[in-house]
């Protein structure tokens, strides 16, 4: 159950350069797939698509965690642009994308679609793509092992 949050948080400039959220894995994209998969339920992501031929997988949104309110857990992993605004709940979803290079190298693409809802409507936040690194590492600790 959601709580009314309202809260001072810094308001951020959002830059125009691109987050880092891909990298490439010298894995083959089977290797990569299945860690990938494993990766995203670890999360707790329900996955609604994994579409192996395209190499898609996407998630439904869960609750995003880890702050004291939800100002501060939005902004620990989003450029947060307003400065007092009650926000109710905060959720995010994934979208990964896994595609050979080569035999021997494949190209991992996530992307975290971040919201947060303000009782009248759901906003959307950019990344500052502290989620898609996670999920890039995790997927290579995955192959390590």
């Amino acid at each position: 159950m959601a709580a009314l949050v309202s809260g001072c948080a810094t308001v951020q400039q959002v830059p125009d350069n691109p987050i880092n959220n891909s990298d490439v894995i010298n894995q083959s994209r089977d290797e990569v797939w299945g860690a990938a998969i494993a990766a995203v339920s670890e999360r707790g992501l329900p996955i609604i698509t994994a579409d192996k031929n395209s190499g898609i997988i996407s998630t439904q949104s869960v609750e995003l965690q880890g702050g004291f309110n939800i100002p501060s857990r939005i902004q620990k992993v989003a450029y947060f642009t307003y400065k007092i605004i009650p926000f109710r709940d905060a959720r995010y979803s994934l979208n990964v994308v896994v595609s050979e290079e080569s035999a021997d190298k494949t190209r991992i693409i996530v992307t975290a679609h971040i919201e947060g809802e303000n009782y009248e409507k759901w906003i959307t936040f950019k990344s500052k793509g502290i989620i898609e690194q996670e999920v890039i590492q995790e997927i290579m600790n995955r192959l390590k092992k």
